[in-house]
């Protein structure tokens, strides 16, 4: 049956059930921190040998000015240490798309739940296939600011200005669409589906619904700006909602 208010719907269903499952969720987003802190303090004794000040300062840095610390600390340090904050970032988004499944399906109660470790990595391998088309993307217009100074020689410089503003909106225009249509593999992969079966079913369950996921994403958007922290409740469970209701 075809709703026509289902992102409100999702959000309805979110502030509805949230409160009500408010210790699950809480205490799992607090081991997530936790244990995100402690994954990047052991990658720091890797990378520094134990010196915890200087990564504490530089993380610090890293939040007001990321160039100061990718220069002071290195590429490679900032990425080893931003490695376990990505990992624990996926396990979290898999913890509580999970809850979100669970809530709408009436099987959660007040105990914490967590997935299967096989689920876990599968949905993890899910995350990374998306996030290395955005990678492939931003690399490939890097490649074209390169090689702009040549493209200027044959045309003015304002046409290959343009040329390049119109392959970057083109390029985040693919990459758009291909977070939009794999919204909800994550969630085909807690229903039981294979890496590269959930990535096409989320493609397949997308289809003629572009505008309802545009809605949702402008709606989380709204809130992530009022506080990040919603993110964690609002964004699983909303998508659960709708994965849920495009499945029937």
């Amino acid at each position: 049956m075809k709703k026509d208010y289902l992102v409100f719907d999702s959000i309805v269903f979110v502030f509805k059930n949230s409160l009500f499952f408010l210790r699950p969720l809480f205490f799992t987003a607090l081991t997530l921190i936790i244990a995100c802190c402690i994954a990047t303090l052991a990658a720091a004794a890797v990378v520094y040998g134990g010196s915890y000040t200087m990564v504490i300062m530089g993380i610090f840095k890293f939040l007001s000015d990321t160039k100061s610390f990718v220069h002071d600390f290195g590429l490679t340090s900032a990425l080893t240490l931003a490695l376990p904050v990505l990992v624990f970032a996926i396990i979290g988004d898999v913890l509580f798309n999970n809850y979100g499944l669970r809530i709408y399906q009436g099987l959660q109660n007040q105990k914490q739940f967590y997935p299967d470790a096989v689920t876990i990595f599968k949905a993890g391998w899910v995350c990374v296939i998306r996030f290395t088309a955005l990678f492939g993307v931003i690399i490939v217009w890097l490649l074209t600011s390169k090689f702009l100074p040549q493209i200027s020689a044959h045309i003015n410089q304002t046409g290959s200005l343009i040329l390049w503003i119109v392959a970057g909106c083109i390029l985040v225009g693919i990459t758009y669409r291909w977070f939009v249509k794999t919204t909800f593999a994550s969630f085909a992969i807690l229903d039981g589906g294979g890496i590269l079966e959930s990535l096409s079913r989320s493609y397949a369950m997308t289809n003629g619904r572009g505008w309802v996921i545009i809605g949702y994403l402008l709606t989380i958007t709204f809130f992530a700006h009022i506080s990040v922290v919603t993110l964690f409740f609002i964004s699983p469970l909303a998508r659960a909602y709708l994965y849920s209701e495009f499945k029937k």
